[in-house]
């Protein structure tokens, strides 16, 4: 006898882990961040508990949800950039800075670049994996 399915291929699907990038600092507050933490329909625990059938385990990387700090944190980006997580999303909250009229220094970062020493900005940090060298500029 087999599982009944509630939506197509669902075996198939609940069997991927989707990882969410999620970052917050681009030029804004963390409003998105802690709303996330009030939806419902789903909620963020249906999501990440796995509630839902049909839906693939994801793991959210939010500054402001995780336990985790420093390069333990940063980890998920490391891996992200490096090609290690697949599939993941890339959220970012609040616009992208211009980093081309920043001078000598920068608007926004988030990690360290481990063979310079120097802060990534979010500029470099927001075109990981394929989408490496994008360039973000205002219309």
């Amino acid at each position: 006898m087999s599982a009944t399915e509630f939506v197509p291929d669902q075996a198939k699907t609940e069997g991927i882990t989707a990882h969410v990038i999620w970052m917050t600092t681009g030029l804004s507050c963390d409003g998105d961040s802690v709303a996330m933490t009030s939806a419902v329909n789903p909620s963020l625990e249906d999501i990440v508990t796995r509630a839902i059938p049909g839906m693939p385990k994801v793991v959210v990387h939010n500054p402001v949800l995780a336990y985790e700090v420093g390069d333990e944190f940063m980890q998920a980006w490391y891996d992200a950039e490096a090609g290690k997580l697949d599939p993941f999303v890339l959220v970012v909250e609040g616009s992208i800075p211009n980093e081309e009229i920043n001078g000598d220094g920068h608007w926004s970062g988030m990690g360290n670049n481990h063979d310079t020493g120097q802060p990534i900005t979010t500029n470099e940090r927001s075109a990981p994996s394929g989408c490496r060298g994008t360039r973000w500029r205002r219309p």
